[in-house]
Parts: structure tokens; C-alpha cells; sequence
């Protein structure tokens, strides 16, 4: 699939190739050139001028290979000649030349540090052995072919890196050159487009590389993210001070639990020759005391039962034997003492 692409333009890619080869001669026999004119009236000069120049070729070198990154992608997907390559090339990267230009970087710069990694230990290799067999330096053919051997390896692995290094750069320029289409053209719409026609059985597609060239398209707008809503406005400070609030009242106090009751006293039992308790008393009222208020007139209370005289002594008893009366009606009969 890649070779059938590559091959109809495989011509273009190599006189692109040789172009850029010839330009950077060029450039660089004339700045030598100048610089050796110069050279021959002014030798301090000169080497500035060359130090100028050799830091000057730095940022122009990264400037004009990001620019002409997707050069040999627009060649190869969009069968153009090697001037339209170029303009495509200088427009698609305008406004992502930034993250074009990390990216190779970053890849350069991995799979340089990888390919010292893995050749130092090789050519470490090749001069201990070197130094192992001839020791002294003499040429010895074996001391030859060692270092010729482990110079081969080491530059071998390096090509390896180096090639796999090519690939992956390779790649990150046509997923750059499908980005920088996607944002500038619309390409994933014709992508698409393409994907539900072949779907549906649809026959004799056209390429959707080839369509649409130079189509811009107005960029896409994100959907504004909807935060809370907003408060609503406050009210206008009133022109009287707000009314303080009262402190709010003290705990009340908690009282202290009532001591216990002691039990009453025991009641002593009054002397034989006191008068009861609930008697009334004989004394008369003294005499500043008030006069008494005639009760209103009604039944005269019935008098209660006195009891009986604790002096007096205790009638006697009479025993009968069982079935006998002692002449007492309200004795008991079963009683022994009745």
C-alpha cells in the first residue's frame, strides 16, 4: 500500500532530496567563500564572522526544516508537483509551527542520545580488544582487523537507531500533516465522508486526500462551559443601622437537690397522770383575747365517743366452760373467757 503511493511520485521525492542537498551546498560555499575573502584583509574578522555564522545557521536551519517538514507528505498524498510541495508545505504549518518543531526536536533528540547509548559500549569493545592484542602498539594484523571489526559493529548498530529513529520521524510528519489538514481544511470530514460511502458499498472512490485542497475552513468554536449561576444583586445598604439583637439569656441556674428527710421521732406514750392530748383544754381564753362570734344556729353536733379511761382498770373475766353463758348476752360462745 505505501509503495503503490510512493511510487508514481518516487521521482519527485529524490529531485526534492537532491534540491535541498544542492541548496545547502550552495549556501554554505558561499558563506565560506565570504568569509575567506574576508579572511585575506581582516583574519580576526573573519572568524568572527564564521562564529557569527555557525551560530546563525543553527535557528535557521530548525526555522526552514520545520517550515518544509510536510513537503514530502504533500507529495506523496496529494500528487503535487515539487513548487506547490513547497507552498502547501509553508502554509499548512503556519499556526502550528511551534508543536511541529517540538516534536522533531524531541525526536531527535531521543534516538540521538539512543544511538550513543548503544554505540559507546561497541566502540569501548573494540579498543579494549585492540589494546588486548597488541598491546604495544605494533601493526599487527589481528590488532587491525579487531579495530576494523568493532568499528563495523558500532557504526552498524548506529545505523540501525538511526534508521529506526527515520521511521518514527517519518510517521510524526504525516500525523502532523493529517492534524495541521484536519484544523485548516476540514480533511477528517472528508475522512469521513469517505468511510460511510465505502459502508454503504460504494464503488470507484475518490481519494479524499486529493479533494478539497486548499479549502479553509472557519475554526471550530468550543462549546462555552456553563458555570453556577450568578447571584443575584444584592439590595442597596438601608440608611438606618440594623437593629442589634438582644444576648440571649443566661442558663438558669440549677438547684441544689433537697437534703434527704430524716424519719420522724418515735412517739414516747404519754404519762399516766396527763391529761389525753385531744382533751379539751380547761383553761379559759386569756382575757385580751377577742370576743367570740356567735355561731349561726343549726342542729347541735352529736358528741363523739369518748374513749376509754387509760387509769381505769380493766373489767375482770369470768370463765365458763365450753356450752355454759356466764349471763352475758353479747358473749362469745366459743370463747374460753366470755
Amino acid at each position: 500500500m505505501l509503495w503503490q503511493r510512493v511510487r508514481p511520485v518516487v521521482w519527485r521525492l529524490i529531485g526534492y532530496a537532491f534540491l535541498v542537498v544542492l541548496a545547502t551546498l550552495v549556501l554554505i560555499a558561499a558563506v565560506a567563500a565570504a568569509l575567506v575573502g574576508i579572511g585575506f584583509v581582516a583574519p580576526p574578522a573573519a572568524i568572527a564572522l564564521g562564529v557569527l555564522a555557525v551560530l546563525a545557521a543553527i535557528p535557521l536551519t530548525l526555522w526552514l526544516s520545520t517550515k518544509l517538514l510536510l513537503v514530502p507528505a504533500t507529495i506523496i498524498l496529494e500528487h503535487a508537483s515539487i513548487r506547490t510541495a513547497i507552498v502547501r508545505s509553508w502554509t499548512l504549518i503556519r499556526g502550528r509551527f511551534w508543536a511541529a518543531l517540538g516534536v522533531i526536536v524531541l525526536i531527535s533528540l531521543v534516538f540521538g542520545a539512543v544511538a550513543q547509548v548503544v554505540s559507546i559500549p561497541f566502540s569501548f569493545l573494540s579498543t579494549g580488544l585492540s589494546t588486548v592484542i597488541a598491546p604495544t602498539g605494533a601493526s599487527d594484523p589481528n590488532a587491525i582487523i579487531t579495530l576494523i571489526v568493532g568499528s563495523v559493529l558500532t557504526q552498524v548498530v548506529t545505523l540501525l537507531v538511526q534508521s529506526v529513529a527515520v521511521i518514527v520521524q517519518a510517521t510524526a510528519t504525516a500525523l502532523i500533516y493529517v492534524d495541521c489538514r484536519m484544523r485548516r481544511e476540514g480533511l477528517d470530514l472528508d475522512l469521513l465522508a469517505y468511510v460511510e460511502r465505502r459502508d454503504a458499498g460504494a464503488t470507484a472512490l475518490a481519494d479524499p486526500y486529493a479533494e478539497n485542497i486548499g479549502r479553509v475552513i472557519a475554526p471550530r468554536q468550543t462549546a462555552p462551559v456553563f458555570g453556577a449561576p450568578a447571584g443575584y444583586p444584592g439590595y442597596p445598604p438601608a440608611p438606618y443601622a440594623p437593629q442589634a439583637y438582644a444576648p440571649p439569656y443566661a442558663q438558669a441556674p440549677q438547684y441544689a437537690p433537697p437534703p434527704p428527710y430524716a424519719p420522724p421521732p418515735p412517739y414516747a406514750a404519754p404519762p399516766a397522770d396527763a391529761p389525753p392530748a385531744y382533751a379539751p383544754p380547761a383553761d379559759a381564753p386569756p382575757a385580751d383575747a377577742p370576743p367570740a362570734v356567735a355561731e349561726p344556729t343549726g342542729p347541735a353536733p352529736v358528741e363523739a365517743p369518748r374513749p376509754p379511761d387509760p387509769t381505769r382498770p380493766p373489767d375482770p373475766t369470768r370463765w365458763a366452760a365450753p356450752g355454759q353463758t356466764t349471763g352475758n348476752p353479747d358473749a362469745d360462745p366459743e370463747s374460753p373467757w366470755s
